[in-house]
């Protein structure tokens, strides 16, 4: 059935709330309605509300000529949005945040209409239902409802933002702590420079040492060996070898009678460590750690602790 076209005055059409704010190219588009006619009418409903065509309507009102209208009688919002929606999803396309505040506009509807979908409980409207209604994904329509939010609660920034994929970099981003660098645009938008993980904090430390450029005292077993890489010497040793297995280390030392023999060295945190690494007590002749603790060990151990103390007490003295 054909349906009949009229003219109306533009001042005449009820806009009401939008989903499009944005027009695109409205100037061009304007001369082409001038030059050739509107070539397709609008669609207002049976109360004069505008339903499909605001670009045609805005181009008409700006040359101050009527504007082809078709009527249709719409049975509530719910079908007036899905129509608007409809028609600039096939058209003259939303920018990514009309569309996703469109997309969320429609599940909201429905969801008022047929109520919000429960877990474990038939009924009830659905990502999914949003979807198959709008020809869609899951997938998208979820993505957009969820972006729908961030455009709502932080509208100056997201609505800067030229593309979608920019503002599912900075929500990945920040979801992961992320630090995110972004530049402003000459048309005054947004996007994205760079993104780098948020800066490690601080390791833990030991208490001041202030040692033989050493700030802190040792907290594992990397600070004993630093430290016995300073002291070899004071403490008698020399060192022919480090090395990964066991003992760390193979040194020589004076005896009593001033002869230099091998000695194997064990590095730990803890004398008691040395346990805990399950090494044998007859593969090391001593230890050498930061903490002695040990309190039945039959190995020789040198507490670096005490010996530093002793250092800087005999230093303090003198």
């Amino acid at each position: 059935m054909t349906q009949e076209i009229i003219e109306i005055s533009p001042q005449d059409v009820k806009i009401g709330e939008r989903f499009r704010d944005d027009l695109g190219d409205i100037k061009e588009f304007t001369m082409a309605i001038k030059r050739q006619g509107q070539l397709q009418p609008i669609l207002i409903d049976q109360d004069n509300r505008l339903l499909c065509g605001y670009r045609r309507l805005f181009a008409c009102k700006q040359l101050g000529r009527k504007v082809q209208a078709v009527r249709k009688t719409v049975e509530d919002e719910l079908q007036r949005k899905l129509l608007e929606l409809t028609e600039n999803l096939d058209r003259k396309g939303f920018t990514w945040q009309e569309r996703c505040l469109a997309i969320e506009k429609i599940h909201d509807l429905h969801q008022e209409k047929y109520g919000k979908s429960v877990e474990g409980v038939s009924g009830g409207w659905k990502n999914q239902d949003t979807a198959d209604k709008i020809g869609s994904s899951y997938g998208s329509v979820s993505e957009a409802l969820n972006m729908a939010r961030y455009i709502r609660e932080v509208p100056f920034f997201f609505n800067a933002l030229k593309t979608q994929d920019e503002a599912r970099k900075i929500i990945k981003a920040t979801k992961s702590g992320k630090k995110i660098k972004v530049s402003e645009t000459k048309d005054g938008g947004f996007k994205v420079i760079n993104i780098n993980p948020p800066p490690k904090p601080d390791p833990p430390t030991g208490n001041i040492l202030d040692y033989e450029g050493l700030t802190y005292e040792p907290i594992n077993e990397h600070g004993v060996i630093f430290l016995f890489g300073k002291l070899h010497n004071q403490l008698g040793f020399t060192v022919e070898a480090i090395q990964k297995s066991f003992p760390d280390v193979r040194a020589k030392r004076k005896n009593e009678r001033g002869l230099l023999e091998p000695i194997s060295i064990e590095l730990e945190h803890k004398s008691s460590n040395f346990i805990d690494h399950g090494h044998p007590t007859d593969g090391c002749d001593v230890i050498v750690c930061w903490e002695h603790d040990w309190e039945d060990c039959e190995i020789e151990v040198i507490e670096l602790k005490s010996y530093i103390k002793k250092l800087k007490r005999e230093l303090h003295d003198h």
